[in-house]
């Protein structure tokens, strides 16, 4: 502590009596206190970079004292801490290349996990039944096979449920839009179609909770887009004249149409508004040297004023107003 004051006297203090041979604490990891650990994790990312995880300096006490780095299935192992940290570095790219939510192949990986794990509980009752199937003791046996049984291939339509729902959400949520559904509602039609199919759980009760939400929940939701700017309630500002009418926001077709006939209204009026500027200013100077834009509509609604203010089209040169297919996502507007 001398030598380095930013080590608190408490922790140094901590530290020692792990370290002293005729302290009782002597190499006992489990008697380091929280804020100890949590200085020496975060003293480590220092030296060492971010990639140290949280539970790493007690698990090298615990290596230290015992010599074994555990498994991945020993909580609070080196072998287990950064199995998992790398675990998660590969489910986060796979999320990434595969545009699933965040944490979705994780829980994918851990249904895995959790389905081999009850696999293998099933299989030990199993040899448990076969072994004892002619005793006294058969029909606990094979109860207890059942059972796990059932619990592994519950396990298996939980994860089978998730995929489906994860994987297919885009999908799930057009169809609900199309059937006016409560967002979400699909959800359980998939878990009941599973558990039909799987013969668990009971369908019947997940298709009445459907039904019941359904009828009594909040199923519609509008969303009313203007292309206008101003809707409907606040006033226009700028006295401009808009002859686009109000479109639905939550049908993914109208929704598409509609933005799409907003941006060609107003590149077109951004287009004449750009052509009178000099006009409005009463400055000759105002008047752009060239507009490009993509639709070849937008060039001839202004024909009349394009031959008035640049001359005829073959004389032009590259000034005035032109289509180009390289302005797909922008207009050029040159002084």
């Amino acid at each position: 502590h001398e030598e380095n004051s930013s080590i608190p006297p408490e922790i140094l203090s901590d530290l020692k009596k792990y370290f002293d041979p005729s302290s009782p604490n002597f190499h006992e990891a489990s008697a380091l206190s929280a804020s100890t650990l949590s200085f020496l994790d975060t003293q480590m990312k220092t030296w060492f970079g971010s990639f140290i995880q949280p539970g790493t300096a007690k698990a090298l006490f615990e290596f230290g004292k015992t010599g074994q780095l555990g498994s991945p299935s020993d909580q609070g192992s080196l072998t287990q801490i950064y199995a998992n940290y790398g675990i998660n570095i590969i489910c986060n790219w796979g999320d990434t290349k595969m545009g699933l939510p965040a944490g979705t192949t994780k829980m994918i990986y851990d249904y895995f996990t959790k389905y081999q794990a009850a696999l293998a509980q099933y299989n030990t009752a199993r040899a448990a039944y076969e072994a004892g199937k002619a005793t006294a003791a058969a029909a606990d046996l094979k109860k207890a096979m059942n059972a796990e049984a059932a619990a592994a291939t519950q396990i298996k339509a939980e994860f089978y449920t998730f995929v489906v729902t994860k994987v297919f959400a885009k999908q799930l949520r057009v169809m609900e839009e199309k059937l006016g559904l409560v967002p979400g509602s699909s959800d359980l039609l998939v878990s009941a179609a599973v558990q039909y199919l799987m013969s668990t759980g009971n369908p019947i009760i997940t298709l009445a909770i459907f039904v019941a939400w359904n009828l009594f929940g909040v199923y519609r939701i509008d969303v009313i887009c203007s292309a206008c700017g101003y809707y409907p309630e606040m006033d226009n500002p700028l006295g401009l004249s808009c002859p686009l009418s109000d479109f639905d926001g939550k049908e993914s077709g109208s929704f598409r149409q509609g933005t799409i006939t907003a941006a060609q209204w107003k590149v077109k009026q951004v287009i004449g508004e750009s052509l009178n500027m000099s006009k409005s200013l009463n400055d000759a100077n105002m008047l752009p040297t060239q507009i490009m834009t993509l639709r070849q509509e937008d060039v001839d609604a202004y024909a009349s004023q394009l031959n008035s203010d640049y001359g005829a089209a073959n004389a032009r040169g590259n000034s005035g107003l032109w289509s180009n297919k390289l302005m797909w996502d922008h207009i050029h507007i040159g002084f």
